[in-house]
């Protein structure tokens, strides 16, 4: 399991963490690649769950607007001039090299996360390598087994604004799907440390 911090000014890459969280820097990200160990960092704040179980199987226009009006609205754009399509409850690029982005309509999310996936144009699950970039440029390149990870990103003291998925390789197409988001009820809510914890509710919007 993976957990990175980058803070302000520069990139530190911390070793894996074995017992626990350490308390981040001030004005950091966290970048995870567990989904239990991303929902325990955000203790005391309700996680909603987008399944899509809304979208028709198609195609659909660049971005998808999600939860319109609602302080968790996000949307899913895609970074090439073809939008996204939908299928089987996961949103997915039509062309290679295009990478899928999730983005605050608000700008007020303590985290967001979601299970990202490569596949060929048949949709059959590949093993390879995405590109994961944060809201300043920073990116990461993650190897991805079996065709699927899951990637969240918590911030401390800073809000989360988005969080773009593309694979390494141009042939294989980029899904996403199980989108978690963490609205921020005020700036002033944000814990300044974050500790596990032992469970956390899930809502889901259909």
């Amino acid at each position: 399991m993976r957990h990175w911090t980058r803070s302000f000014p520069g990139l530190a890459l911390l070793a894996v963490l074995t017992m626990g969280l350490v308390p981040p820097a001030e004005g950091a990200l966290l970048l995870f690649d567990d989904e239990l160990a991303f929902t325990e960092a955000i203790e005391g704040f309700d996680l909603e769950l987008d399944e899509f179980t809304d979208l028709i199987d198609g195609y659909y226009a660049s971005p998808i607007r999600r939860w319109v009006d609602d302080p968790s609205e996000y949307s899913l754009s895609s970074t090439s001039v073809v939008g996204l399509s939908a299928m089987s409850s996961q949103v997915t690029t039509v062309l290679p090299k295009s990478m899928i982005s999730l983005q605050s309509e608000t700008g007020l999310f303590r985290a967001m996360g979601a299970n990202f996936g490569i596949t060929d144009f048949m949709g059959t699950p590949i093993t390879g390598q995405i590109r994961i970039q944060l809201q300043d440029g920073e990116s990461f390149t993650w190897d991805v087994e079996d065709g699927s990870t899951f990637v969240g990103v918590v911030g401390v003291e800073e809000p989360v604004l988005s969080l773009t998925v593309g694979a390494v390789a141009n042939a294989p197409l980029v899904t996403v799907g199980g989108v978690l988001i963490a609205a921020v009820p005020s700036p002033a809510a944000w814990p300044l440390v974050l500790l596990p914890v032992a469970g956390l509710s899930r809502r889901r919007r259909i």
